[in-house]
């Protein structure tokens, strides 16, 4: 059996500054984003998952529009340093 290892990645913030995270926790919030974009639905306690995404890049109040963009091309850009194939969403 093997193990999954859970690189660490890093996202620009609002200051050009790199964050580091979890890629796994980068994704969650790619779709988290997504479905609260979708649906208006938030986390546990009605908080936003894009309010916490915002806190974590230092961003002001960008449409969430925005800021889920600024995810999915994060994330694009990683798959593609690392090799992984593009497949379709």
């Amino acid at each position: 059996m093997s193990t999954m290892h859970n690189m660490i990645v890093g996202i620009y913030d609002a200051n050009g500054e790199i964050k580091e995270l979890p890629l796994f926790q980068l994704l969650q919030w790619k779709y988290a984003i997504k479905i609260e974009m979708q649906t208006g639905m938030k986390m546990k306690g009605g908080r936003s998952v894009a309010t916490h995404v915002r806190k974590f890049l230092s961003a002001p109040r960008y449409p969430i529009k925005d800021l889920y963009n600024h995810i999915a091309t994060s994330l694009a850009s990683i798959n593609e340093q690392l090799g992984v194939p593009t497949v379709g969403e």
